[in-house]
């Protein structure tokens, strides 16, 4: 897989741009302040549909102008597939071959990908929630059914804590039976992914949570 061309209008300080992509290594310098991060967080944008830098969409819109809109050209398995994202200030419009979607979920996976940036500290330093978003997003790349538990679960768990706060217990029972096999399957997914890091993060993790190891 690969990312062929993408295609900017009114992104950031982009008014219009065309750019190929080689299917190995690519690199994209320039001076400062010309718009290589903000060509970066478009490709990000378009592989995980929200942005590392921001949570407001807005943002992302060219000055002066009133909608950003991202397309894409993937190859993979030697089929090229087009994915587009525009927002109007808005509207959030997802497309990938003409077809429509509502939410990114569907198409988290299509153009799985990895962000190093000198926020990166925050994993070591940062909060837990840090790492566990971290973890999240690439398995749920990687694994549909991730996604589908990781998803089950959070809705199950609102369910349940909504009755707790009401204090109402009679169906409880039926979110919790939902929330186990869905938090099995994320426990051992993560476990599985954490296993697979190099032997040096793998010996300082399991020291640290020695009980984890054998489960």
């Amino acid at each position: 897989m690969h990312l062929k061309s993408l295609f900017l209008r009114d992104f950031r300080n982009y008014t219009s741009l065309s750019v190929q992509f080689g299917p190995k290594t690519n690199l994209i310098y320039g001076e400062n302040g010309q718009g290589k991060t903000n060509l970066l967080e478009a490709i990000y944008l378009l592989a995980t549909g929200r942005s590392f830098r921001t949570l407001r969409l807005n943002e992302l819109i060219r000055q002066g102008a009133s909608a950003f809109f991202i397309e894409a050209e993937i190859l993979k398995n030697d089929v090229t597939s087009t994915l587009r994202i525009s927002f109007d200030g808005q509207t959030k419009k997802l497309e990938h071959n003409g077809t429509r979607y509502s939410s990114f979920h569907p198409l988290l996976g299509l153009l799985p990908s990895v962000l190093y940036s000198p926020l990166d500290a925050e994993f070591i330093s940062g909060a837990p929630a840090v790492r566990r978003r971290f973890i999240n997003l690439h398995l749920a790349q990687s694994d549909p059914n991730y996604l589908h538990s990781f998803t089950l679960y959070w809705q199950a768990m609102r369910q349940r804590n909504a009755l707790l706060k009401r204090k109402t217990v009679e169906s409880i029972e039926c979110w919790e039976q939902q929330m186990a096999p869905a938090a099995i399957y994320v426990r051992e997914k993560r476990f599985e992914m954490l296993r697979s890091l190099p032997p040096p993060f793998c010996s300082k993790l399991w020291r640290a949570s020695p009980r984890k190891q054998n489960r």
